[in-house]
């Protein structure tokens, strides 16, 4: 480039090249092409084998320090439950000392326990330690209890691939057909579990006629325990023949429906042998249904589907496995293994989402790489842009080895790290290749000679500027729990990519400077370069423009001091927007996805088909959107995540839908969210159901956006305190999906029994128990093995007989003197309230409120509002009152990473304390970062984004940017100190040095954004606010930085 009049420099113009630098470690790889080449074709040789071997992931597989402790007593109330299992285990395992928070849940039949440790405790010390202490708490619970089971809840268990399978065949078709599917898919030893959901199986039923048990003097009881003997097979003896010895066993099982219905179950006096069918009615049935699964695809009317759900073992690549496993249907199909025209549909496919999302960042790597080099090559010529961009390449190759290195995997995180650190990595290499053209540019030095003095110049700047970025990103490394675990890529793929940057900065691209100018001398202007530099890009008039400008504002010091305090004044300003609600803060929002959940909650006791038949025109309703794609409808189950938090509280009344859109990356035009909430609107019309639009967000699945627990022991009370917060979020208009842990129940039966007529009838109360069992509900009394499957035998008392309970009461029970006893003689019964579960947290009754944010607001402001409607709410003194917010246990983290970057400040302090040796510049430089945030909530605010974490982490990244050209503004002004140029033009002339790096890195990071901008419209606004950002942060960096450093700092401190 021409050595113009606007370009010149002082400090350039009284520079000289020091002979010490050609024996310094710096002309160790100027001076070694052939190492230099050797070294980058291992780094790409590395790069792109450890490219090759990273697993390819959905999410980050963390360990999330969460337990399950499930014990069973079969036919127990949430009562009885809590009081003879629940409380018992909980004292047990109270105990631990590395409990961070237990929650247990109580229904019937079952204890849920969910324990959260403290994050990096010892696993197996504390897996070992909670079935030791649920061990021991067996031996005070019921002898009818089932031992416990304890095991690991881990977020790699959720289905990496999920497809329904359906076709005009019957339940009992479907479900013979997914279990050649689940066979084969288990045969893969890469997958854990394959579960089946919506289907027909078999099983042998027992219809006892109560009339003819009576007549034989048989009871049902009696007739269970036969039908169970007589089904066994045992080995006797061996016996030697001739030369042979034989095993002689006894075999009396039976195996179809048939041999059960004659088996011999008694006889007469007159030997009258009575069979099973004699008694009962003996028949082949499908299994009670218990779950509904639809499916609808493309528009079709919704049919039976069998929905399999695959879920793979840890640190497998799962597009490779998908791959796999699709390749085995299509085996299962040519086979004739199942039908050709059976149809099987997609409903997630966590590998499709993958590979879209590794095709947009190579795609937008590219087309950023080719923006960026042009833009060099625009402005400081071809050799120099090469050297710049191929850094590039070289910094994720280094980092792909990295993490190869540490078990990292490929997944959404690491490559939005990744696209993070896109535009990190290059600008290492545009400071050093602009200052060596600077140096070369005065005609005074060879390539090589102006490489070495920038390695001299720039080195310590360099180290210490990406240094301060480290300390800020590694604080992240630091954070606790679960949101620690699962952002740990981020801070860690950026903190290598800065290193790596750096390191390359210094070594191969000055190396490569000299090596690709050729001889490293000067040589005498071609035309074809003279040509280049008359008609493109220079940056003479912008810097003249800059100079004009600080020449006006340094003028003198009551000059800069208005200016500054302008400034200072907009700052101030700025705070209010968030302080005022003006800028939203949504720590994690929702985005715009591929699919979102609806759940349905019919009227409570309502039954399986009737449920099934309110949920039809919700389906019919779907199949209108022209953007969903398929769609599946579960009855009997939810798929929000608070079910999980209130232990699994399913019934009949509760259904699940999961709806499927159309890829964004097709032609899907509609967000999600608007989808979602287009359809929340409608189905918040419908009388007989109570529907949820459940969407997802950016962040791992939360409680909600809003909570409120009530602790105490007396339900009757903390009921009306829940029912009176629904009351008081319902009059909130940005409060959605208003719900509460206190499930409506029907009113249950409640027997008892008279103890006294026991005793007299000869009756025990085991008995009666025993009896009305099989009398109200199927009694499973042994299984028939026939093939692979397992079909159960279950007996009952005919309908006819038992579906009133007067009818039950005029049932007769044998006593133990063979006699006959009406149960009304010693049965009595009462309607009373029930629950259906009972939630714990550590070991207090607690009754929850819950509400979503709608998009229109985050959880702050329903906290707010809720704080404000409840202030006069007198609450019993007695009670406690716990107040949540979305990600409550991700806030925690939040606070331990404010305590890191409050550890990490004092490195970053003392990194710029060493380069600067002044404690003033030093603060000076981290206290405009606070003034910069003036640019963040302006342009937030005008492009309507919310401050939320993901904007956060691009932020610092930026902050990054502006630091550390602030930092290198501050070391030039002080080099030209030095060297006894004037002070106010040291300020000066620094600028004007340091503009051409300054605007190429502000360039080339908005040519980097501009892909991203396209081919992402969630992130469009928050894109657009950056780049405008920059911008104005360029002017920040080249105006108010000379004008802070002109007024704060006395340039005879530095001339010493």
């Amino acid at each position: 480039m021409s050595e113009n009049k606007g370009m010149k420099s002082k400090y350039l113009d009284q520079l000289q090249y020091d002979k010490k630098l050609d024996d310094s470690w710096f002309s160790f790889f100027l001076e070694r092409s052939r190492f230099l080449f050797l070294l980058i074709a291992i780094i790409f040789i590395a790069g792109f084998i450890s490219l090759r071997s990273l697993p390819l992931e959905s999410s980050p597989e963390v360990q999330i320090w969460i337990w399950t402790v499930v014990t069973t007593l079969p036919w127990a109330s949430p009562e009885i439950i809590e009081d003879l299992v629940t409380k018992k285990i909980e004292q047990q395992i109270s105990k631990i000392k590395w409990i961070d928070t237990m929650t247990s849940t109580s229904r019937n039949s079952a204890s849920i326990i969910t324990v959260q440790f403290k994050s990096n405790v010892d696993i197996p010390t504390v897996m070992s330690e909670l079935k030791d202490k649920a061990d021991l708490a067996q031996k005070d619970l019921p002898t009818d209890a089932n031992d416990s089971v304890v095991s690991e809840i881990s977020l790699d268990d959720s289905p990496i691939w999920i497809f329904a399978i359906a076709w005009k065949y019957d339940g009992f078709k479907l479900y013979e057909y997914a279990k050649k599917i689940k066979d084969e898919l288990e045969w893969n030893t890469l997958i854990s579990e394959v579960q089946i959901s919506g289907w027909d199986q078999t099983e042998y039923r027992i219809e006892y006629d109560p009339k003819k048990l009576e007549s034989l003097w048989l009871n049902s009881d009696w007739v269970n325990k036969i039908i169970s003997a007589l089904n066994f097979t045992v080995p006797l003896w061996e016996m030697g023949v001739d030369k042979y010895t034989h095993t002689v066993t006894i075999d009396e099982r039976y195996f179809d429906i048939q041999k059960l219905k004659d088996l011999i179950i008694s006889k007469t006096w007159n030997t009258w042998i009575i069979y099973l069918k004699d008694v009962a009615n003996v028949f082949e049935a499908p299994v009670k249904r218990t779950r509904i699964s639809r499916l609808s695809s493309l528009w079709s009317v919704p049919e039976n589907a069998a929905t399999l759900w695959v879920v793979k073992k840890r640190w497998w690549s799962i597009v490779d496995l998908v791959s796999q496993w699709e390749t085995a249907l299509e085996k299962l199909k040519e086979s004739s293994i199942i039908p050709k025209d059976i149809q099987i549909t997609t409903i997630l496919d966590q590998s499709e989402r993958i590979k879209l999302d590794q095709h947009s960042l190579i795609r937008d790597w590219s087309i950023t790489i080719f923006l960026v080099f042009m833009t060099l090559f625009l402005i400081i010529w071809i050799k120099e842009a090469l050297v710049a961009w191929i850094s590039a390449p070289l910094v994720f190759l280094v980092t792909f080895s990295v993490m190869a290195y540490a078990g990292q995997t490929l997944n959404f995180l690491s490559m939005f790290a990744l696209i993070l650190s896109l535009w990190l990595l290059v600008d290492d290499a545009i400071v050093v290749i602009s200052a060596i053209n600077q140096y070369k540019n005065t005609w005074k030095f060879t390539t090589r000679e102006s490489a070495l003095l920038v390695l001299r110049d720039y080195r310590n700047v360099l180290i210490s500027t990406t240094l301060t970025v480290v300390w800020i990103f590694s604080a992240m490394l630091f954070m606790t729990w679960i949101m620690g675990k699962f952002i740990f890529s981020i801070p860690f793929i950026i903190t290598v990519t800065l290193i790596s940057s750096l390191l390359i900065a210094l070594t191969i691209n000055p190396a490569l400077a000299v090596t690709f100018d050729g001889s490293g001398s000067q040589k005498k202007k071609s035309r074809f370069s003279r040509f280049f530099e008359k008609w493109f890009i220079k940056l003479d008039r912008i810097e003249i423009f800059y100079e004009n400008i600080l020449e006006k504002v340094l003028k003198s010091r009551k000059g800069s001091i208005k200016f500054l305090l302008v400034i200072f004044g907009v700052f101030i300003l700025s705070l209010a927007l968030p302080v005022t609600w003006i800028l939203k803060n949504d720590f994690f929002p929702k985005t715009d996805q591929d699919l979102f959940f609806i759940n349905v909650e019919a009227e409570p006791g309502v039954k399986l088909d009737v449920t099934s038949e309110l949920v039809k025109p919700m389906e019919e309703r779907l199949r209108k959107e022209s953007e969903v794609q398929s769609f599946t409808t579960t009855i009997w189950t939810l798929s929000s995540m608070w079910a999980i938090g209130w232990g699994w509280s399913i019934w009949w009344n509760t259904a699940s839908m999961t709806v499927n859109l159309v890829k964004k990356e097709y032609w899907r035009k509609e967000s999600s969210i608007s989808i979602a909430e287009r359809l929340r609107n409608e189905f918040s019309k419908i009388k007989e159901i109570k529907v949820t639009v459940v969407e997802l967000a950016w962040w791992p699945p939360a409680w909600a956006d809003f909570q409120v627990q009530i602790a105490w022991d007396s339900f009757e009370v903390m009921d009306k305190i829940s029912n009176d917060y629904k009351k008081i979020l319902a009059t909130i208009p940005w409060a959605i999906n208003i719900d509460t842990s206190r499930k409506p129940v029907p009113l249950e039966f409640r027997f008892s029994f008279n103890s006294e007529k026991l005793a007299l009838y000869d009756l025990t109360l085991p008995q009666v128990w025993l009896f009305l069992r099989n009398v109200i509900d199927w009694t499973k009394v042994t299984n028939v093995y026939k093939w692979t499957d397992d079909i159960a035998v279950k007996t009952i008392y005919n309908q006819e007989s038992s579906d009133t309970l007067d009818k039950i009461k005029d049932l007769k029970i044998m006593n133990n003197r063979w006699q006959y006893v009406y149960l009304r003689d010693i049965l009595d019964n009462k309607l009373d309230s029930s629950t259906s579960s009972i939630l714990r947290i550590d070991q207090k009754r607690i009754v929850s409120v819950v509400a979503s944010a709608s998009k229109q607001t985050n959880w702050a402001q329903i906290l707010a509002e809720f704080n404000k409607k409840t202030e006069n709410y007198k609450l019993p003194s007695w009670y406690e009152l716990l107040l949540g917010w979305a990600n409550e246990e991700n806030q925690k983290s939040v606070e331990s990473l404010l305590v890191a970057l409050v550890f990490w400040m004092f490195f970053i302090i003392a990194t710029l304390v060493i380069l600067f040796d002044s404690y003033k510049q030093s603060v000076l430089v981290l206290s405009t970062i606070p003034l910069s945030l003036i640019w963040v909530f302006v342009w937030l605010v005008i492009f309507g984004q919310p401050l939320s974490f993901p904007g956060l982490i691009w932020l610092v990244a930026l902050f990054w940017i502006v630091v550390r050209n602030w930092i290198i503004l501050f070391d030039k002004i002080n080099a030209n100190i030095k060297e006894w140029i004037e002070f106010k033009e040291s300020i000066i002339d620094a600028v004007k040095t340091r503009l051409e790096p300054v605007f190429l890195t502000s360039i080339c990071t908005v040519l980097w954004m501009i892909p991203l901008t396209v081919s992402n419209p969630t992130w469009t606004s928050l894109w657009l606010s950056i780049i405008f950002w920059l911008t104005v942060s360029t002017f920040f960096t080249l105006i108010v930085l000379p004008t802070l450093y002109f007024i704060f700092i006395k340039d005879r401190k530095l001339r010493t």
